[in-house]
């Protein structure tokens, strides 16, 4: 569990850096304040990024307390888990049906 609490804290710690980097450019404090439009959007593919590390630290942890050890998943199926993710990857598109490693063209 040390490792994804620190991957939440890292992740944390960014959003704030975030949150401060939006409050600066809405006061106008930035060295470019033409480009602000350009921030706003680029800071909120961040601000998205993060918060989907801190929904994967969760999702993380769930499945690790079902575990008996880190060298013993006890009943929890892996397989299942990854066949699961592979099809959540190929919902959205990017993977075709024969190879989980090729993407769709165009």
């Amino acid at each position: 569990d040390a490792t994804l609490a620190s991957v939440e804290a890292t992740s944390a710690d960014r959003l704030r850096e975030l949150a401060g980097m939006a409050e600066q450019a809405l006061a106008g404090d930035t060295a470019y304040p033409e480009r602000r439009h350009i921030s706003a959007v680029t800071i909120r593919f961040q601000v998205d990024q993060e918060a989907a590390v801190l929904t994967g630290v969760g999702r993380a942890r769930e499945q690790v307390r079902r575990w008996r050890s880190t060298t013993d998943p006890g009943r929890w199926d892996e397989r299942r888990y990854l066949r699961e993710l592979v099809e959540e990857v190929r919902a959205l598109g990017v993977v075709d049906r024969t190879s989980a490693s090729s993407t769709r063209p165009g």
